[in-house]
């Protein structure tokens, strides 16, 4: 039998293009995977980089809590590592007396993300001021058309309605909306903590600074260190100073309408804020200061005076505007006459005022007094404890103000504004 030898091909030949086809597939495939893979890594990165910046945002939140709690652990004037977060984050926060306020700041930071803001804050009371507060002395008169909207506490628990120089009482019946309680023998001096913060401003006044031949023209963030001016110039001139500025003048200052201020404080022996001038800031003033008719001091102003000055004097003109707040404390004894405050027809106050002395309130306050007395000048004689065509509202003050509550020990804070 003859043997037929089987042949069985080893190996298929691969045409050109089928080579082709399978190279061009496995690099296909190999580029799907790498996308894969890295779309699977970047969309990780993405997720990491997300859930840092929510943790950051996250963590300023609850720092701005802290640092706004009544009882922060926080301490003036330093910085302080917070325990929010995650370990491989940071949390600093600090308060810094800034005249009658202070500037809150936190840095937040991860790996991912950084967040650093500045905010002027204040005090907010724990209820509703009482719209006058007064020592006790000579029974309240009112006349012409006065009106009192809120709690009071005036010398025996009363008001008495009268004709004073044929001016009779023509406002609304009863005189004053809310109740009435007797006052004490003075008024309530103001917590250590706010006699503290006005003191390191007086400081200055007294340093050693020399005067600078500079222009007034400047801004200055809080995020950089204070910049102080020390000026000795007579006249006016244009100034425009913003922001972590204090200017302290060796001279009267004189601030037409052609000079702009915001945030900055001021200290200064006494100062005329011209008509229509229009600016926020802190006047720390030894002596005097008059704010002339139309002038604009803008939330949150304050006007702050020497407590050992021999006189402290204020006047507000017709239609002049002060929203903020309005302080004279003393620490001598003074006469009588010496500490006045002269709120004029038109005039308006938004805000509050302590003052240790006797205002004459022929204007608008919308917010509340803290007074000796009050006094009121006719032609014919001089009325203590009167008020001719005044009006004290607390409920017309706007819910959003923040100022300073002076009383208390532990005072809450809230924002005023952010700040550069």
């Amino acid at each position: 039998m003859k043997m037929i030898p089987l042949k069985i091909p080893l190996r298929r030949k691969i045409s050109g293009s089928g080579l082709y086809y399978a190279i061009g597939v496995a690099v296909i495939a190999g580029l799907l995977s790498s996308a894969f893979l890295l779309l699977t890594y970047f969309h990780r990165l993405e997720h990491l980089r997300a859930s840092s910046q929510l943790r950051v945002v996250q963590n300023f939140r609850q720092a701005w809590l802290v640092l706004m709690d009544a009882n922060t652990p926080v301490a003036m004037n330093t910085d302080q590592r917070l325990s929010i977060g995650l370990e491989i984050d940071t949390v600093m926060a600090s308060r810094e007396s800034w005249g009658l306020l202070e500037v809150a700041s936190t840095i937040c930071t991860s790996q991912q993300m950084s967040i650093s803001r500045n905010a002027l804050v204040g005090g907010i009371s724990s209820r509703t001021p009482n719209a006058v507060e007064m020592a006790y002395g000579e029974k309240l008169t009112v006349c012409g058309n006065t009106s009192i909207v809120g709690d009071c506490l005036i010398p025996g628990g009363d008001v008495e309605m009268k004709t004073i120089d044929n001016r009779p009482y023509t406002g609304p019946q009863p005189a004053i909306e809310g109740d009435i309680a007797s006052a004490t023998t003075s008024i309530r001096d103001i917590h250590p903590d706010v006699i503290e913060s006005m003191n390191d401003v007086w400081k200055l006044q007294t340093s050693n600074y020399e005067p600078q031949v500079i222009p007034l023209d400047d801004t200055n963030s809080f995020s950089e260190p204070t910049r102080i001016l020390v000026t000795a110039f007579e006249g006016v001139s244009p100034v425009n100073l913003k922001g972590n500025i204090i200017w302290i003048s060796k001279t009267p200052i004189l601030l037409d309408s052609r000079s702009n201020l915001e945030d900055i404080i001021v200290v200064c022996p006494s100062i005329q804020i011209g008509s229509n001038f229009r600016g926020s800031a802190q006047f720390f003033v030894t002596d005097s200061m008059l704010v002339e008719e139309y002038a604009e001091l803008t939330y949150p102003s304050s006007i702050v005076f020497h407590p050992n000055a021999q006189r402290q004097f204020l006047r507000l003109a017709n239609n002049s505007r002060v929203e903020g707040l309005i302080v004279a404390r003393t620490e001598v004894q003074k006469k009588k006459g010496n500490v006045i405050a002269s709120i004029q027809n038109g005039a308006t106050v938004e805000g509050a005022i302590y003052w240790n002395g006797y205002v004459s309130l022929k204007g608008k306050v919308s917010g509340s007094i803290v007074a000796n007395g009050f006094f009121l000048q006719t032609p014919s004689a001089t009325y203590e404890n009167h008020i001719q065509d005044g009006v004290i509202d607390v409920r017309q003050l706007d819910f959003r103000f923040v100022g300073l509550d002076i009383y208390s020990a532990t005072r809450k804070k809230d924002l005023i504004k952010w700040l550069e």
